[in-house]
């Protein structure tokens, strides 16, 4: 045999032998030469639902003041299928004037079994910085997260709630001093009206300002006489009795009622503040 049939003859054992180790190594598969898809598993159902929500918190709270408090809330799975992975997204919203932390939050909920109620806590921290009552509101929604699982009814994934709180502080209002002004020098004629001025001094002493004082003025008359409120009187509102005032910390302010003041017949006398 010569060289070049020998190299020959090694040649084609070297490319069967290459070729049989590839056939044991991978197999074809019979009757197909595509790759199979991969198997999807059948959908099942589960009913998750937010059986409630509420706000544990106080009824009030200090002015400018961060406040923890806290959401729970009840989730349920109704099935048939259970249990399950889902998530919640909650979503915080404060008033004008507040603030609430954090505001919007997914939040991960393993093995929901069937028929199970599950409480969830949700802390936040609010903040108001003026004085009132202010309304904050709650929104959650839950959602199935495992693969292959659907929820039937969507009616019952959402929650809405509210929640109200008052936001306080303390200012310290002082009644300082009252007169009457403007009464005649001399006797005054039965029957005929004289109009007299009732002041009064009020005062902030704080600590918050400003605020918003309501002062009420009546002036008592004597036996045989009558003061009737006069609505023409100085102030910011119309009312025969109150004035309403906006007073800063520290700041006096004076106020005034006119009193159209008549005697029935002598002898009259001046009518005192709160007699």
């Amino acid at each position: 045999m010569t060289r070049k049939a020998c190299c020959l003859l090694v040649g084609t054992v070297a490319i069967g032998l290459l070729a049989l180790l590839g056939w044991l190594l991978y197999p074809a598969s019979p009757g197909a030469q595509a790759e199979a898809p991969a198997l999807v598993p059948a959908t099942q159902s589960a009913d998750l639902s937010i059986v409630s929500q509420y706000v544990e918190g106080p009824s009030e709270i200090a002015l400018g003041q961060n406040v923890p408090i806290n959401v729970k809330k009840v989730l349920h799975n109704l099935g048939p299928y259970g249990p399950v992975n889902a998530q919640t997204l909650k979503a915080a919203t404060a008033p004008p004037g507040c603030t609430i932390t954090p505001t919007s939050h997914l939040q991960q909920i393993f093995n929901l079994q069937v028929s199970v109620d599950v409480a969830i806590n949700e802390p936040f921290t609010i903040r108001c910085d003026q004085p009132s009552w202010h309304t904050f509101t709650f929104d959650n929604v839950i959602s199935i997260t495992t693969a292959g699982v659907q929820d039937p009814n969507s009616s019952n994934n959402t929650w809405h709630s509210e929640w109200t709180v008052a936001s306080v502080t303390s200012a310290d209002l002082q009644l300082v001093s009252q007169k009457i002004i403007g009464w005649p020098s001399g006797d005054i004629f039965a029957s005929v009206n004289v109009v007299v001025t009732l002041e009064s001094e009020v005062k902030n002493n704080g600590p918050y300002q400003p605020v918003a004082a309501d002062v009420q003025g009546q002036l008592a008359p004597p036996t045989g006489c009558t003061a009737t409120p006069n609505p023409e009187r100085r102030g910011d509102k119309e009312g025969p009795t109150a004035v309403h005032h906006s007073l800063s910390h520290g700041r006096s302010a004076h106020l005034q009622f006119l009193q159209p003041y008549r005697s029935q017949g002598p002898p009259y006398r001046r009518p005192q503040p709160g007699e």
